[in-house]
């Protein structure tokens, strides 16, 4: 299909996806919304035949920056079918956004969207949040409306976009940045470089603790206290083996540390005489290789910067 010049391609699991509805990444969100544009004239006895439909996909598309305070949100629409009048069908559109950004430019002129064309508009927004320590959000929406030659045009139909979170709140040297907080982030673990630490974590998350994937993700605390804490409560009594240091899972600096109840629980050759249990509250101690368990604590903090993690954010381990 042919597209405008300058308008981003949505990726690949954007389409692969079940349709009408929408799916996130921590930077982008997308979907694949079906419709159709119906023709119809009303005879002079009243009676309305339809004289044309277009079977329409839209594709609303919001992607950031997390090192940027400019976010952009697009939308494509194509009709896959058509037939009588709604041939000629035509779209436009206009994008605003409401929050702590500002409205940079946007462009969506009448285009048509049968037969093999896309119809695309995209606007570009910039947030307000942009001082030391400063947190805003913003929702975009495109109002769209259908053409005919011939016909009243129908619309606007509106499409409102997930939430986008800007900040300058994440500490050290990384400025401002933009996500889509809704998504949980990523926390990388290097199998090969941790073997001792994967082998852990792998084992409490089978053992039915959260943290192994978006939909049963983790939530981030920055209070040293709760960290502290959870430290203390899991690993205070470990025992000392040389080159070894105890691992809790779910990390100290998750809110679903012992500070949130729940008991301690172990894996064989893991050094703690502690139960074998299972479920979804507690911890995971385990002594595992000391240079494993340093890394661990670096890539944390990677991830959290780059993903622009704040205090209550959702996070899951993600072990490669």
């Amino acid at each position: 299909m042919s597209r405008r010049p300058g308008i981003e391609t949505p990726p690949d699991w954007c389409y692969t996806k079940p349709y009408d509805t929408y799916y996130l990444v921590r930077d982008a969100v997308c979907g694949v919304l079906s419709g159709s544009v119906v023709t119809r004239i009303e005879k002079s006895d009243g009676t309305v035949v339809v004289t044309g439909e277009a079977k329409v996909n839209v594709v609303p598309f919001t992607y950031t920056s997390t090192s940027g305070s400019t976010w952009a949100h697009q939308v494509q629409v194509s009709a896959y079918q058509a037939w009588g009048d709604a041939r000629l069908a035509e779209a436009h559109g206009q994008a605003t956004v409401s929050g702590e950004c500002e409205w940079l430019n946007s462009s969506f002129p009448r285009q048509k969207i049968y037969p093999d064309v896309t119809a695309a508009g995209e606007a570009y927004f910039d947030t307000l949040a942009t001082a030391p320590g400063e947190v805003g959000t913003c929702r975009s929406t495109w109002a769209l409306t259908f053409s005919v030659p011939g016909y009243p045009d129908t619309g606007p139909h509106r499409f409102r976009m997930l939430d986008v979170r800007c900040d300058n709140a994440v500490g050290g040297s990384s400025g401002v940045g933009c996500v889509i907080p809704a998504a949980a982030a990523p926390v990388i673990y290097n199998r090969a470089e941790a073997p001792e630490l994967a082998a852990h974590v792998e084992l409490a998350q089978q053992s039915g603790l959260p943290g192994a994937s978006p939909q049963h993700a983790l939530n981030r605390t920055r209070d040293q206290g709760t960290i502290d804490r959870n430290r203390s409560l899991a690993c205070g009594d470990a025992p000392s083996i040389p080159g070894k240091s105890c691992d809790e899972y779910p990390p100290a600096s998750s809110r679903q540390g012992l500070t949130a109840g729940g008991e301690r629980r172990t894996f064989d050759n893991c050094g703690f005489s502690l139960p074998r249990q299972t479920g979804p509250t507690g911890v995971s101690v385990c002594m595992i290789n000391e240079k494993d368990n340093s890394k661990q604590g670096r890539w944390h903090q990677r991830d959290y910067s780059h993903w622009r993690v704040l205090d209550g954010d959702r996070f899951f381990i993600w072990i490669r």
